[in-house]
């Protein structure tokens, strides 16, 4: 006798059990995050560009890492409502996650004071291949990457966050 018909001729409790199966994977797959999106993604907490945290203080408004040659290089452009005055000789801090789930304490961490507002600004090498080649490869592989920042202005604001970086050739 095959499954359906001892289950067509059992008693009816045991005869609810396909549909409850039936509900209980449909439920598990409904609360589930799998968007069919890599997993880490979502992991980090990331921001949308622009980042900012309140009205007056600097603004990330875009953040790249450029894989050049056997360097990753970190170009940043920050804004301030404030104006160059506000930004100027006053150091920024980018940190470049060494995992893309942003899990662990390995990380990069580059500072700079910028030119001004608005102005795409190098912050300098965060990693060379010859430091950590397996991450330097994971980096270049993908199109982004998250990255943890630090934006202060002459005037006090800070502006913090993580965000996914742009990675290019």
């Amino acid at each position: 006798m095959d499954l359906p018909r001892r289950l067509f001729n059992a008693p009816w409790p045991a005869r609810l059990i396909p549909g409850i199966l039936l509900a209980v994977t449909l439920a598990v797959s409904a609360c589930s995050d799998d968007d069919g999106d890599d997993p880490s993604a979502n992991a980090c907490n990331t921001e949308n560009l622009p980042l900012t945290d309140d009205a007056d203080g600097p603004v990330l408004t875009e953040v790249t890492l450029e894989c050049q040659g056997a360097n990753i290089n970190v170009l940043a452009t920050i804004t301030d409502p404030q104006g160059d005055d506000d930004l100027l000789q006053v150091i920024q801090r980018i940190i470049v996650h060494g995992r893309s789930d942003c899990e662990g304490d390995l990380a990069y961490e580059v500072v700079d004071d910028v030119a001004g507002s608005g102005l795409e600004e190098s912050f300098g090498i965060a990693l060379d291949r010859a430091t950590n080649a397996a991450l330097f490869d994971q980096i270049c592989s993908v199109t982004e990457w998250p990255v943890q920042v630090q934006l202060y202005d002459a005037s006090g604001n800070v502006t913090t966050g993580r965000v996914m970086a742009r990675v290019t050739d």
